[in-house]
């Protein structure tokens, strides 16, 4: 499953060069430096952020999968790719960008791919979070 899902997301990249760019811009899933940005350089605001981020990346997943509309599933998958934008995780924004584009096909083999790609992203994301805080 990790294979497929990495090859829907080279697939995703190679379809939408404009998204290249900024998943070149961090190889790490939180862009630490844009993070930094935004929190203005405030060591407990960033973790604050990101514990934030983390809580909410799962409900807004969960809402994704459990969603029994296209409206649903589209305002969660908006929502999160706006917070992964403001923290710099790249990656999960442009897998949620995907799934908010197949809202209306999302269940079909396209939306479930990109929700499967969305998914690892998010687990990947938060997984460095975690690993990050510890340090």
């Amino acid at each position: 499953m990790a294979r497929f899902v990495q090859e829907t997301t080279a697939r995703f990249v190679e379809e939408n060069p404009a998204g290249t760019v900024a998943a070149m811009a961090a190889d790490r899933p939180v862009d630490l430096v844009h993070l930094a940005r935004q929190t203005l350089g405030n060591k407990d605001l960033e973790a604050e952020v990101l514990d934030l981020y983390q809580r909410q990346s799962v409900l807004l997943l969960s809402r994704i999968e459990g969603a029994d509309d296209e409206r649903t599933w589209r305002e969660a998958a908006h929502a999160l790719k706006g917070s992964s934008q403001g923290i710099g995780a790249v990656r999960v924004a442009r897998c949620a960008a995907a799934v908010e584009a197949h809202s209306k096909e999302r269940a079909t083999a396209a939306g479930i791919a990109a929700l499967m790609a969305l998914s690892h992203a998010v687990t990947e994301t938060n997984s460095y979070i975690r690993r990050l805080r510890a340090n």
